[in-house]
């Protein structure tokens, strides 16, 4: 069991090492000084969700020099960095997909710091030493949300029938509002119809003075939308193999000698 245990534990440490990513600019291990090293996302969610970083940094006048820059990701991360100004500005965007569990950081190393309070002495002004860096980090969810949606149903699924019949249709508005009428008539024994909608203000108006066992009439509608999508489903024996106690979908129990 405990061997079990540090193979699983190496297994983890493995995977954590392949997904994690490193996106650098510079020769690390230089020495110099930290101008800065910030965890900038520390976190776990249930639901996957897509991250993207923005960093921004702009050096001031007096001359310091970077020398390294990195952000470190503990999963898959890609994007791209972008150095100007003789080695003073970063630019970096760097893209984390899919992730449920995720820690990312950004350091900063260079050389000049420790001449800034004797630089600022002379002809530059305070202001010269100043640096400004600003980062932004954007998440939304990486699984599109679900679409809010609406049923109707009638009769109830008996044993041994099967799907005898599936219509979708996209209803647009007729008159004041969108409305569709659904008719079906076979040598089928209906069992059970279910209408479902992409729209959670759709409905099925079921027209039972037009109901028997092998026909169905309804009239699918919406007073909030001006299109939305319906699906109905008929289920049914085929009525030579119909059971004898087969009821139909007003709950009625029908006799079938066939």
């Amino acid at each position: 069991m405990k061997q079990y245990l540090i193979w699983s534990c190496v297994i983890v440490y493995a995977l954590n090492a392949c997904f994690a990513s490193k996106h650098t600019y510079g020769v690390p291990n230089l020495g110099g000084d930290v101008f800065f090293s910030k965890k900038v996302i520390d976190q776990v969610t249930e639901e996957p969700k897509n991250y993207t970083i923005i960093f921004k940094y702009l050096g001031g006048k007096i001359p310091t020099v970077l020398s390294y820059f990195e952000v470190d990701v503990n999963v898959f991360s890609e994007g791209g960095i972008q150095v100007t100004n003789e080695m003073k500005n970063i630019d970096a965007t760097i893209s984390i997909p899919n992730a449920r569990n995720v820690t990312a950081t950004i350091s900063l190393h260079g050389f000049g710091k420790d001449l800034i309070p004797l630089l600022s002495q002379w002809p530059y002004k305070k202001d010269d030493a100043s640096s400004n860096s600003y980062t932004v980090v954007y998440v939304k969810n990486a699984r599109p949300p679900k679409k809010p949606s609406a049923s109707n149903s009638i009769g109830a699924r008996q044993k041994g029938d099967r799907l005898i019949h599936f219509e979708s249709r996209n209803v647009t508005n007729i008159s004041r509002f969108p409305s569709r009428a659904f008719e079906y008539s076979g040598d089928e024994s209906i069992t059970y119809v279910r209408f479902a909608f992409n729209s959670p203000t759709a409905m099925a108006l079921i027209n039972t003075t037009f109901i028997s066992e092998k026909s169905f009439n309804a009239v699918a509608y919406d007073m909030n939308t001006e299109h939305f999508v319906a699906n109905i489903s008929i289920y049914g024996f085929d009525y030579l193999f119909s059971p004898y106690n087969y009821v139909n979908l007003l709950g009625m129990n029908t006799t079938n000698f066939n």
